[in-house]
């Protein structure tokens, strides 16, 4: 059996400015500060940006209200609600 030897090329590494990933980047290691640390903390985007914070307490929804400026009923959500973690024995 012959092996051939090949190159491969490299990937090129991303050196364009990213602003928008930059600035996404620093608003949610601010927000990491604030939460507890088994919170989870992501984006979506359709048309709008949207931030979800999933916290485990009702204790934490009440402090992170605190920390969030009051937003008109049109713009932003906020809602809790108490779900156990899922046993084996009550999946389907």
């Amino acid at each position: 059996m012959t092996v051939e030897k090949t190159r491969v090329e490299r990937i090129p590494v991303q050196t364009q400015p990213t602003p928008v990933s930059d600035e996404l980047g620093r608003l949610q290691a601010a927000l990491a500060e604030l939460c507890p640390k088994d919170s989870t903390i992501s984006f979506e985007y359709d048309g709008k940006l949207h931030l979800h914070v999933d916290l485990r307490g009702f204790e934490d929804v009440n402090r992170m209200e605190a920390y969030c400026p009051p937003c008109s009923e049109a713009s932003s959500t906020m809602c809790a609600g108490r779900w156990p973690d899922p046993t084996p024995s009550s999946i389907g």
